[in-house]
């Protein structure tokens, strides 16, 4: 089926680690940051434009 699954909810290492082992490689939560408001949002994606794609940063800025 070619799906990419995103394991919602990583509150802990132990569940981090229970979803590399399955194979899920991408985890949304709390574990790798907390809840964020729009500005810091806005600088963490600045922060670290050289991982998105271009034409997201156009639209931030």
């Amino acid at each position: 089926m070619n799906l990419r699954v995103i394991a919602v909810g990583g509150e802990s290492l132990q569940q981090l680690d229970i979803c590399q082992r399955l194979d899920c490689e991408e985890v949304q939560g709390f574990w790798l940051t907390r809840t964020l408001n729009p500005e810091d949002v806005t600088q963490l994606l600045l922060s670290n434009c050289s991982e998105f794609p271009q034409h997201f940063i156009e639209k931030i800025n």
